[in-house]
C-alpha cells in the first residue's frame, strides 16, 4: 500500500514540475530571438523583414526623367546622364548604426539602381546616413580588382585612370541653354577625388514591422544643383577639387530630401 501511494506521489510531483514550471519566451523557430528552452509563448518574438530605400529624381514637385528639361530664370538644362556613388549606407538606431551596404551606384539608365532592398530586424530606427561619393579605402582600388558588373567595376565607366586616379563620384551630363533661346550646348561635370566626399544624414524615425510596407523614400531635387554656378568656369582634373567642384558637390548633396 505504501509503495502504491509513493508511486502516485512521484507521478503528482512530476506532473507539477512539467506543467507548473513554464519558461516564458519566444517559441517560434522562425523568429531571430527563438528560445529553445521556452515552453510558454510571451509574444516577444522578433523577425527580420524587408526595408526598401527608394530614390526619385525630381524638379521641385515634378518627377524628372531622362531628357526632361529644368527651366530656371537663368538657364534651361536638359538632363541626359546622371550617375552617383553612395558609400557606407547605415541605418541609425538608438544602440548603434546598422551597416547596410558598402557601395551603391545610381544610374539614371538602370531602373534597378533606383531602389535598394535590405533584410533588417523589426524595431524602431532613427534614420539613415551615407557618404555621397566613394570612401578613401575604395578610392585607392581600381576597376580591375572587381567583377565587371560590380558598382566599382569596369563596365560602368566611372574611373579616371590618368594621374591622379580616382573614381568619379558624380557624373552630370546634359544640354545647357543660358540664353533661353533654345540654343543648347553640351555641359558635362565629372566630380572626383577624396576631398569631395560628403556625408548625408537623415533624422526620420521609422518603426519597421513585418506587417508593414517599410520604405525610406529619398527625392533628389535637381533644381538646386546649379545654384551660384558660373557656367563659363572650367572644371579642371586635378588632385584637389576646385572651388567649382566643391560648389557643385555641395549643391548636389543639398538636393537629397527624405520624404
Amino acid at each position: 500500500m505504501n509503495t502504491y501511494r509513493a508511486f502516485h506521489l512521484i507521478l503528482f510531483i512530476l506532473f507539477l514540475s512539467i506543467f507548473s514550471c513554464k519558461e516564458p519566451g519566444c517559441t517560434d523557430i522562425n523568429a531571430i530571438n527563438y528560445n529553445s528552452e521556452a515552453n510558454k509563448e510571451d509574444n516577444s518574438c522578433i523577425y527580420n523583414t524587408n526595408l526598401n530605400i527608394n530614390f526619385r529624381l525630381v524638379n521641385g514637385n515634378t518627377i524628372l526623367n531622362k531628357y526632361d528639361t529644368i527651366f530656371n530664370d537663368n538657364y534651361s538644362f536638359r538632363l541626359i546622364n546622371l550617375k552617383f556613388y553612395l558609400s557606407d549606407i547605415n541605418l541609425i538606431s538608438d544602440n548603434n548604426d546598422i551597416y547596410l551596404k558598402d557601395i551603391h551606384l545610381f544610374n539614371i539608365d538602370d531602373q534597378q539602381t533606383h531602389s535598394l532592398s535590405f533584410e533588417v530586424e523589426e524595431g524602431k530606427y532613427n534614420g539613415l546616413n551615407f557618404g555621397l561619393g566613394v570612401n578613401s579605402e575604395q578610392n585607392i582600388t581600381t576597376p580591375a580588382q572587381y567583377e565587371l558588373e560590380h558598382p566599382l567595376g569596369l563596365s560602368h565607366n566611372t574611373f579616371w585612370a590618368m594621374e591622379p586616379a580616382s573614381y568619379i563620384f558624380v557624373i552630370v551630363e546634359g544640354k545647357m541653354d543660358t540664353l533661353q533661346q533654345n540654343n543648347f550646348y553640351n555641359l558635362t561635370y565629372h566630380l572626383a577625388h577624396d576631398d569631395l566626399l560628403k556625408y548625408i544624414e537623415f533624422d526620420q524615425s521609422k518603426v519597421v514591422s513585418i506587417d508593414e510596407n517599410n520604405e525610406f523614400n529619398i527625392d533628389i531635387n535637381l533644381s538646386r544643383i546649379f545654384e551660384n554656378v558660373d557656367f563659363s568656369d572650367n572644371l579642371p582634373h586635378q588632385r584637389t577639387a576646385s572651388p567649382l567642384a566643391q560648389l557643385l558637390m555641395n549643391n548636389f548633396a543639398s538636393c537629397f530630401e527624405i520624404q
